[in-house]
């Protein structure tokens, strides 16, 4: 799952999670800011506290950097001042998620709900701290609850109706998208789900209709533009993705599906640069990703740094000795860039050994590179045999006396033993 939570304010709750991931990237919608039900009223104290871990909020907003973990104690602090401060415990359990701290971010929401059922924040983002563990049906069944309860909510209709397409119960998802926007037409994420989700279905012309909506909402939308990308490279119409792919990194730098895509397409049509580009910065996010780290190491092989290469396949190996990828192409790279024909072969043959990788080279085209190099290695020795033996029958026989070059002015004897005449100038008489 990837979900970026947000603060809440006091009386305004800033939305942050909810949903899993939708298939192809993207994995959920990006989160905007929404204003459901309050709950219970604070004391006067905590709601003081609240305000002053708000302004701070707003103080590092200006500033262009929101450290939650800083703010953590004074949404502490009005917690503690109010037991029965839903919001409080709500924004502990963002700050939770900020610190990797997936168990007492469930905990904080969990609280925030128990005190105040109709939270729809809370329920939005525990759903995503579980589907984050693992735990979808939990997640599932609890906001189904929550929907059946207080269905007046569009968040979590729409965070049930990604676990739905997940799930690929898209009638469900469907269904669960339009009651989100008969309650909040404007509701992006629902536009942004239902598009991802008629893609998923296999319907073009609705998920275009439908991200047309959502275009007029927030024209910039990244989830939509990315899923229009996925349509139109599906067609084949290469220019028009990448525009799309591009557009959705525009809006959202981070949404990494978008970045894959580009990525892929670059490397598919020898563009390495740009190739090798993307591959650095999603590995940026997660440095041990082995298809990033084969593809990384075939975009370097294209710009021909080979060293580069080398690396990028080796460390691949060290994660996984058994991945055929990284083996296969580390034989190639030894075999035709490097000249390496011991370390080829010694590649080739591992390849041989492992299960048969998908889209690989089939067993008759690996025995025929084996075959190749052996013969290769075995004349490239004897060839060395045949320069050492000559060496050394070089290093034995005596010197043998200069003999001056042929015409170079000294008289030759002739055969009675009398110096030849000097050879005359031509045209003499």
């Amino acid at each position: 799952m990837c979900r970026k939570p947000y603060i809440a304010s006091f009386l305004l709750l800033m939305a942050c999670g909810g949903g899993t991931k939708a298939g192809p990237p993207p994995d959920v919608a990006p989160r905007k800011e929404r204003t459901p039900e309050q709950g219970p009223t604070a004391s006067q104290a905590a709601a003081k506290k609240f305000g002053e871990a708000v302004a701070e909020l707003d103080t590092q907003k200006k500033a262009g950097k929101v450290d939650l973990v800083a703010l953590k104690p004074l949404f502490e602090a009005a917690a503690k001042e109010d037991k029965q401060f839903a919001e409080a415990h709500y924004n502990l359990g963002v700050i939770a998620e900020a610190e990797g701290k997936a168990q007492d971010a469930e905990k904080s929401y969990r609280l925030a709900l128990a005190i105040d059922s109709k939270l729809g924040l809370a329920a939005t983002n525990l759903a995503g701290v579980l589907v984050d563990q693992g735990k979808v049906d939990d997640a599932l069944k609890m906001l189904e609850s929550f929907v059946k309860v207080d269905p007046s909510q569009a968040r979590p209709r729409v965070a049930l109706a990604q676990i739905y397409r997940d799930k690929k119960r898209y009638e469900d998802a469907l269904e669960q998208c339009r009651a989100a926007l008969q309650r909040d037409p404007r509701n992006l994420e629902a536009f942004e789900t239902m598009s991802v989700t008629y893609a998923d279905m296999g319907n073009p012309p609705m998920s275009r209709l439908v991200g047309a909506r959502g275009l007029k909402v927030d024209d910039k939308d990244a989830i939509i533009h990315y899923t229009r990308g996925r349509l139109v490279l599906a067609e084949n119409k290469i220019p028009e993705a990448v525009l799309e792919f591009k557009r959705a990194l525009e809006a959202n730098p981070d949404l990494r599906g978008a970045r894959i895509d580009l990525a892929e397409v670059a490397l598919n049509y020898r563009d390495f640069g740009n190739a090798k580009l993307h591959y650095s910065e999603l590995l940026k996010q997660t440095p041990n990703d082995l298809a990033l780290l084969v593809n990384l190491g075939i975009a370097n092989k294209g710009l021909g740094l080979t060293d580069e290469a080398k690396a990028a396949y080796e460390k691949a190996l060290q994660l996984d000795k058994q991945n055929p990828a990284a083996t296969m192409n580390l034989a190639i790279l030894y075999h035709r860039n490097l000249n390496d024909f011991a370390q080829a072969l010694k590649y080739y043959q591992l390849y041989e050994q492992k299960p048969a990788a998908e889209g690989g080279p089939d067993a008759a085209t690996i025995k025929a590179a084996i075959t190749e190099l052996e013969q290769t290695i075995a004349a490239l020795k004897e060839a060395e045999k045949f320069e050492q033996m000559e060496k050394e029958r070089a290093a034995t026989q005596p010197a043998q006396p200069e003999q001056p070059p042929p015409g170079d002015g000294a008289q030759q004897p002739t055969p009675d033993g009398q110096a030849a005449p000097a050879s005359q100038p031509t045209g003499a008489q």
